[in-house]
């Protein structure tokens, strides 16, 4: 997987199912445990992020940590 790409994928899903589930930032750092602006960082896609960040949002989404990272599947 090339640099970066990790970060904009996990970015992807992340916004995808902040979206779905009606969560603010500041909501979903709560719930994960993180600061907000690890939240607005991932995001933006400024840098990849370890598994234990990836693992506390599959956590809140109740999903599996891979579900995060596996490209979106697009919508018809």
């Amino acid at each position: 997987m090339p640099s970066g790409s990790l970060s904009i994928l996990l970015a992807a899903q992340r916004l995808a199912r902040r979206g779905c589930g009606g969560w603010t930032r500041a909501e979903l750092a709560t719930a994960a445990g993180l600061p907000r602006q690890t939240i607005y960082r991932i995001e933006r896609g400024e840098r990849d992020h370890p598994l234990s960040i990836v693992a506390a949002l599959a956590r809140v989404f109740g999903c599996a940590p891979g579900d995060l990272l596996r490209p979106l599947r697009s919508r018809r």
